[in-house]
């Protein structure tokens, strides 16, 4: 049976209501958090449907990580790559900050001084594992200058933070018919404090690293430190999170698959922050893991999906080509053009492919090279990739 909302509850049949409430938060299967939530307690219930939910997610994990191992180094950068690009993209379509997944690609290939390279730089080392601490409200503030501040200023400079830490005036969010929907914290003092009890929440062993990483994405929409960049700000924590304890592919999706399902992401806010909810998360939870484990299921099926793709290209190139060289440079063209959103320059795959200047040359120029690697021009740039469309006819 599917867990029911208080507040669900409440309207069906006031006289359970309450007793409804006391129930769950006295359970020995509610966690009750060191936090308030519109006057509540905040707790959540360990349900079957969550063990079942982290269950799946492990299996996906498990899935996604077969399959990344076996696929080439090279794939597997260019489909980082790709993601990456994207991620980025919808993570500032959600707020309706307009970028386009060409100027994403420049500003990560040639690190170009931009409002959004702090921010294309961080995702850009979700992959490498390296460790960003988040113990203390500064550490909060210093990824929002790298990731937000270029931004916020470069849109409206007033909403740029004014406060030790975060802001100093209050802040409300709207609804598209121009709603309040809810009001952040304030002042400053009450932001900090939340804000240092819900990284102490993220350091409580005690609880699933999961859930933690669900309720601090609640509780970071819910204190709103921010005028404006909270959600991307959120978002890129959570991937944090995710890619340090799951396959770091996973920490290049969740916006993704949050802007599509854009409407269920932000009901889940609405559900929490009412008070009627009296502080239960666990719908939060439950919606943040479904996300998660549909992201997941996209990933795994799109990584087995190119994986077989590549195997069955790669003998039929076996078959086309002879020279063990030639087939170098288009097996890596291959992969380009199955896990990446552009082609390769020249020197990308000199770079790329163990293989000399003049036969890279030699094959691209030649009467065969010019009909299996056709070339697009990014400006003065020349991207090179495979044309699967003629590959297909040979198969």
């Amino acid at each position: 049976m599917p867990y029911e909302t208080l507040r669900k509850i409440y309207y069906q049949n006031r006289s359970d209501y309450e007793q409804e409430y006391q129930r769950r938060f006295s359970s020995i299967s509610a966690t009750v958090l060191d936090i308030s939530i519109e006057g509540n307690p905040g707790f959540f219930m360990q349900t079957q449907e969550l063990s079942s939910l982290l269950y799946q997610i492990m299996v996906m994990d498990k899935r996604v990580s077969t399959a990344r191992y076996a696929l080439p180094r090279a794939a597997i950068k260019q489909y980082y790559v790709k993601s990456l690009v994207e991620e980025v993209h919808q993570s500032l379509n959600i707020e309706q900050i307009n970028s386009t997944r060409k100027e994403i690609t420049i500003i990560y290939k040639r690190k170009k001084e931009d409002r959004l390279l702090g921010m294309v730089t961080r995702y850009n080392a979700l992959f490498a594992q390296e460790t960003i601490p988040l113990q203390a409200c500064s550490d909060i503030r210093r990824l929002y200058d790298e990731i937000c501040l270029p931004e916020v200023i470069k849109e409206n400079p007033k909403n740029a933070p004014d406060g030790e830490c975060f802001r100093q005036e209050p802040v409300q969010v709207y609804s598209n018919r121009d709603n309040v929907i809810h009001t952040g914290l304030f002042p400053e003092s009450a932001i900090i404090a939340a804000m240092d009890k819900a990284l102490l929440l993220l350091q409580n062993d005690a609880i699933n690293l999961l859930y933690r990483v669900a309720i601090f994405h609640y509780l970071f929409g819910y204190i709103h430190p921010y005028y404006d960049g909270n959600g991307r700000l959120a978002r890129f924590i959570s991937s944090y999170l995710l890619s340090h304890t799951l396959d770091p592919l996973i920490g290049v999706r969740l916006s993704y698959t949050i802007n599509m399902e854009k409407a269920k992401y932000y009901k889940m806010f609405k559900e929490a922050n009412n008070p009627k909810n009296r502080g239960d998360l666990t719908p939060f939870i439950l919606g943040f893991l479904e996300i998660l484990l549909t992201s997941y299921t996209r990933l795994a099926e799109a990584l087995e999906s190119r994986m077989q793709r590549l195997n069955a290209y790669e003998k039929v190139l076996d078959r086309l080509l002879s020279d063990k060289k030639q087939q170098k440079v288009a097996y890596l063209l291959l992969q380009v053009s199955l896990f990446s959103s552009e082609g390769l320059t020249f020197p990308e795959i000199l770079q790329n492919c163990d293989v000399g200047r003049p036969t890279v040359k030699a094959f691209l120029d030649s009467d065969k090279g010019k009909i299996m690697f056709p070339i697009t021009k990014d400006g003065r740039r020349k991207l090179y990739c495979l044309n699967l469309d003629w590959l297909d006819q040979q198969s």
